[in-house]
């Protein structure tokens, strides 16, 4: 899915599909979206306060003796346990399943300071994890497909790539993991060969069954000619809630319909400023230390600090801090969640 060209095609360079059956096949293709979990602004417990507590130390409870409990860590156990609304038993299914689907794709072997490949592929940008919301409270990860080289990378490469940026995105916004994640897909200046039509499918094959997270929605920017004949159609394939949450703009103005202008970067036409610099000092620093596996690495970044819901810096280089542990007591004076509690969670 990802690389750069030395030169961006033009909207006439459009490999333009031209029968309706392959229209229909590439529909067919990138909705493939069964399973999927949607966010619906509903949870039973708020983020980090004592009910909340009590449901986790009933999953480590249950998990204690498990093997993917402890391949998963406190902090991907407690994103499974939010992405499945606190139900024990399908949290359960969740770790047992992610810690398989990363064990399978080499999530921690391969990684940014052991794979080039991977290490060019997040310093490009085609992925960017950022601090936008949508108007529905949706965290963003942006997409940017004329940056994308199907040639150079392979499917899996991308999906290395989105793992990376949804993990900065959970630790410096934790509230992300209850809120959802919806996906802008920025278009501009991209074109048939940008495109490669797996990356979806396993994409939201990854996230209906494998990854923590519940999906807000997408949101298409400016699509090449081709891909305005293929989303009408891909959208009727769709089931409603799925259909609802799929928007095709015609350019970035229309993002202010969703998005307010101090949630949106700049070069969508909002006054939020990129993070990207950021995202690869706290990228580098989190894979530079365990689980991932090790390699010559660069301590530049070791000082990378990421920012938790309360303002509170917290070192990506630090052990990872015990949710358990900073959540409130479970006493009489047990009230609304800590500060302490916000930052061990990141």
């Amino acid at each position: 899915m990802m690389a750069t060209s030395s030169e961006q095609p033009s909207a006439s360079q459009d490999a333009t599909p031209r029968s309706r059956k392959r229209i229909m096949s590439m529909a067919r293709q990138v909705t493939q979206v069964n399973g999927l979990h949607l966010s619906d602004g509903q949870q039973p417990f708020e983020q980090n306060s004592l009910d909340e507590r009590r449901e986790f130390e009933k999953l480590r409870d249950l998990a204690h003796d498990l093997p993917e409990y402890h391949a998963c860590g406190d902090f991907w156990a407690l994103a499974c346990l939010r992405a499945r609304k606190y139900d024990l038993a399908r949290t359960l299914e969740l770790m047992k399943s992610f810690d398989a689907w990363r064990t399978r794709l080499q999530l921690l072997e391969r990684n940014y300071h052991t794979d080039a490949e991977l290490q060019a592929l997040i310093k490009l940008g085609v992925v960017e994890p950022t601090g936008q919301r949508d108007v529905v409270g949706h965290y963003v990860l942006v997409l940017r497909m004329a940056k994308a080289d199907p040639k150079r990378f392979t499917p899996d490469d991308a999906i290395r790539n989105i793992y990376a940026a949804l993990e900065y995105l959970y630790r410096r916004y934790p509230e992300a993991q209850s809120a959802g994640v919806a996906v802008l897909v920025d278009q501009r200046g991209a074109s048939l060969k940008n495109m490669d039509t797996a990356v979806p499918r396993i994409l939201f094959k990854a996230l209906a069954n494998h990854v923590p997270c519940r999906f807000g929605g997408l949101y298409t920017v400016d699509p090449p000619l081709f891909m305005r004949m293929l989303l009408p159609v891909a959208k009727l394939l769709l089931k409603r809630k799925l259909r609802d949450r799929l928007h095709v703009l015609r350019n970035v103005e229309d993002l202010l319909k969703y998005f307010q202008a101090s949630n949106l970067l700049e070069d969508f036409g909002g006054t939020m400023a990129s993070e990207h610099d950021v995202y690869l000092e706290c990228v580098s620093s989190l894979q530079a230390r365990e689980p991932y596996a090790s390699a010559d690495k660069d301590d530049s970044a070791d000082n990378c600090s990421l920012a938790s819901e309360n303002d509170s810096m917290v070192s990506c280089a630090a052990s990872e801090p015990d949710p358990i542990a900073s959540m409130p007591e479970d006493d009489d004076n047990a009230g609304e969640p800590t500060a302490a509690a916000t930052v061990s969670l990141v």
